[in-house]
Parts: C-alpha cells; sequence; structure tokens
C-alpha cells in the first residue's frame, strides 16, 4: 500500500489532500466496493461513544486513529480503555511491515493501550503467518526497492506481468478475514472498524462485511472536504466522527 506518512516522496512534502490523490490514482488496483444503492448515508457524530453499545468487536487502524508516531492520542486512550472495561472485544488493525508484532505489542503498550498480543493484527504478521503455513519447495526471498513504495511497484508488476500477488494489508480481504477468524460467533455486522483512510481502512471493512467509522480531526484527511472525498471515491462510512 502506499505509505501516506513518509517526511518526502520525489520531493514532495505529502498533505492529506495529496495521499488521498495518490490512492485515486492507484484506485483501479484496489478491490470494488459497495454498488452505488448499497452505500450507507453516514451518520454524523462527536465520538465513536453513542455506538458503545452497538458493537461487539472493535477493530482500530492504528495512525491517525489512535497516535500519530511515537505520540498517542489521549482521547484514544481513554475510549480504548472505556471499551475493555465494558467488556468489549478490542483489536489493533495496522498496514504497519517494518517492526515485529513483538515490538508494536511493545510500542502500544508503552503509549499506553493495555493490550496483548492476540490484539494486534498487522499486515507483515499476517505475511509472516501465511509464510509459515505453506509447504517451501525452492527458494523463496524478499524482492523490493529500498528507498521506495514497495505497493507500487507490485502493482506494476502485475499489470506488466500478469502474475497476481497476494496482499495482506488493508484494503484486502485477508487482513480483515484474520480478525473475522478470530470471533467466528460473531457476525461482521457486530463488528465496527475504525479508521481514518476511505481506501484501506473504510473500503476493506465494508467489503467483509463490518461496519465502518471514519476518524477525520487527524491522520489521512486531516482537513479535507470529507463529503468531496467520499464524493469522488465511492468510499462511503456508516459513521463520521472527528475523533474516537
Amino acid at each position: 500500500m502506499i505509505d501516506t506518512h513518509p517526511t518526502s516522496y520525489k520531493g514532495v512534502i505529502p498533505t492529506p489532500t495529496w495521499a488521498f490523490r495518490q490512492y485515486e490514482r492507484i484506485r483501479h488496483w484496489l478491490p470494488d466496493g459497495l454498488p452505488m444503492d448499497q452505500r450507507p448515508n453516514p451518520q454524523l457524530l462527536d465520538n465513536l461513544l453513542p455506538l458503545a453499545n452497538q458493537f461487539q468487536v472493535y477493530v482500530f487502524d492504528a495512525f491517525g486513529v489512535l497516535n500519530a508516531g511515537p505520540r498517542a492520542f489521549p482521547a484514544a486512550i481513554q475510549r480504548f480503555r472505556e471499551l475493555q472495561r465494558m467488556g468489549k472485544h478490542v483489536q489493533i488493525l495496522s498496514n504497519a511491515a517494518t517492526a515485529s508484532h513483538a515490538k508494536l505489542v511493545e510500542k502500544y503498550r508503552r503509549m499506553g493501550f493495555d493490550i496483548t498480543p492476540d490484539q494486534l493484527i498487522s499486515s507483515r504478521w499476517l505475511l509472516e503467518q501465511s509464510l509459515a503455513n505453506r509447504a517451501r519447495e525452492g527458494l523463496w526471498g524478499v524482492i523490493a526497492p529500498e528507498n521506495s513504495e514497495p505497493g507500487f511497484f507490485t502493482h506494476r508488476a502485475r499489470e506488466a506481468g500478469g502474475t497476481l500477488p497476494q496482499f495482506y494489508g488493508k484494503p484486502y480481504a485477508p487482513a480483515f478475514q484474520a480478525v473475522i477468524e478470530r470471533f467466528t460467533d460473531i457476525p461482521p455486522g457486530q463488528i465496527l472498524m475504525v479508521g481514518d483512510t476511505l481506501h484501506t481502512d473504510i473500503l476493506g471493512g465494508q467489503n467483509a462485511g463490518m461496519k465502518t467509522l471514519l476518524v477525520t480531526a487527524e491522520g489521512s484527511l486531516q482537513g479535507m472536504d470529507i463529503p468531496n472525498g467520499i464524493a469522488q471515491s465511492g468510499i462511503a462510512p456508516d459513521f463520521i466522527a472527528p475523533k474516537i
């Protein structure tokens, strides 16, 4: 996936508008969304609190929802703890691919989120689990440009060679299926995906049958015209709130 938070890209310092345009540029590479007649009319909320009793599982994107770099959002820590005290299932679903699973868990615990290893799923962890479960015939290796966004080149290679790669990050199905498989007795409609990005969190959550909450005050859509972004992308969440 496109990293929407690099310090620069080809000399350009990214903004939320820039990141949105990059996602729109690769929209044809992403999964299809809901048909127009099935798209929800988003309900506007002040925060997640009115939804605290409506769902059994709450799945949070990380960057832009829970934290910005090493800084956790105090309101996010508070809401996370409130849901846990209510006996709700709480998960973090991240596209982070650099740090190991153990280091990510340690990072969020250090920031104030009281999680156990089975409450965090990352794209790297999903890939590692997939490789561990496959019969290894012959050799395999990691191929990626050192200083460029590997997802972009993977899509280009797909178009050039016709090979269909398996993606493990949001918005692709394996990320959301991993959550669903942890709660087999809970229907996907009782799971709320909370994210700051239409093209990953909201698109993938809806395709998995989850309900979705778009957070707008921080993260990838900060300062943007949200209704216009929804209209351009054709991706509409069930709920919109500035923060959780």
